[in-house]
């Protein structure tokens, strides 16, 4: 890659999720959107990946909080290379390959204690696939962030966009 993604937006920074890694930062509407095409451009070795970027612009007397998201961009295998660049325990590898090999799905957010990914083929029995959710990561729903499993269920079943938090 060099050192600037054209069209879109200046020179690659260090990234907050790896600073050894190279990222863009976009606004989080963009930067979802840039992900599929970024992916599309990299050559064979590379892998791209959204990381949070949260921007307090405290001095501002609106007190504006404004989405960001990192766009990093790395070597890397297959998609599943984010989750060791990102810091995360790889004891989670052997379950999300399971997993992208009954339904397919893509990782689209990775950081060291979170991830998001879509799946790509939704499961047969979705109560069941949300019991192996709960089982893998309780914290969504013991949090709160999705209340209750049935909750959970109703977001696999109509979105098939996974959160998942450690």
């Amino acid at each position: 890659m060099g050192t600037h993604y054209q069209g879109h937006v200046g020179p690659l920074l260090p990234s907050r999720v790896n600073p050894k890694l190279d990222c863009i930062i976009l606004p989080d509407r963009q930067a979802w959107n840039l992900l599929a095409p970024t992916r599309k451009r990299l050559p064979p070795g590379w892998t791209a990946f959204l990381g949070a970027y949260f921007e307090d612009n405290y001095w501002w007397p609106e007190r504006k909080i404004v989405a960001y998201r990192e766009l990093v961009i790395a070597p890397g295998e297959d998609q599943f290379a984010c989750l060791c660049l990102a810091g995360m325990e790889s004891s989670c590898e052997a379950r999300l390959r399971e997993w992208d090999q009954r339904f397919g799905l893509e990782i689209l957010c990775c950081e060291a204690t979170s991830l998001s990914f879509q799946l790509l083929n939704r499961p047969g029995d979705p109560a069941k696939f949300v019991a192996e959710l709960y089982s893998f990561c309780p914290d969504p729903v013991d949090s709160g962030w999705v209340q209750s499993l049935d909750n959970w269920l109703k977001m696999v079943t109509e979105h098939g966009l996974i959160t998942l938090h450690w």
